[in-house]
Formats: structure tokens, sequence, C-alpha cells
């Protein structure tokens, strides 16, 4: 959690968008929501390695750990396209 660099931008309810360590994020493993279509998350890695930017991942501290809330295939696909930091909004 200490590699992550604050960006002048704050949200109105309080989160902050920052530059993240991918391998310091974990999983939201309980999501309602299927998180891993394997077509989905190919198509992702394929715009992150002709480098378009897909919006910021939301992430949430729990228990002392950054935990994925909302953003799993563009955080897997931006690990797979070997990226090792990714923007996202940390809730409070």
């Amino acid at each position: 959690m200490d590699e992550y660099f604050e960006k002048d931008s704050c949200a109105e309810d309080g989160s902050i968008l920052l530059l993240l360590n991918i391998e310091e994020l974990t999983p939201f493993f309980t999501n309602p929501v299927k998180w891993c279509d394997p077509t989905k998350l190919m198509r992702f890695k394929e715009l992150i390695d002709t480098s378009v930017e897909l919006p910021p991942i939301t992430v949430c501290k729990v228990d002392g750990e950054l935990v994925v809330y909302d953003g799993h295939h563009r955080w897997f696909a931006a690990y797979l396209a070997g990226k090792k930091h990714i923007m996202a909004w940390v809730t409070p």
C-alpha cells in the first residue's frame, strides 16, 4: 500500500484518485457480478496493449487491504498486459 501516488482528484464522496501498484490489490470474490468473462478480459487486454486508457477502477480499504470493488476485468487485463500500476478511485 506504500506505492501509490496521490493525484489532484477527489470525488464528492471523499474518494481519491490514485495510481496503485497492481500486485497489491485483492479481488472482491463475493461480488455478485460474474467477475471474469474471458472474452471481455482479452478485449480489455488488447485495448491496454494498444495504449487505450480505460476508466479508473474502484478500490475499497478493507481490514488494511486494498480490495477491487469495481473493475475486475480492467484490473486483471492490466496485470496480464504487464502493467505495474493502475488508476483507481479509493473509497474512504
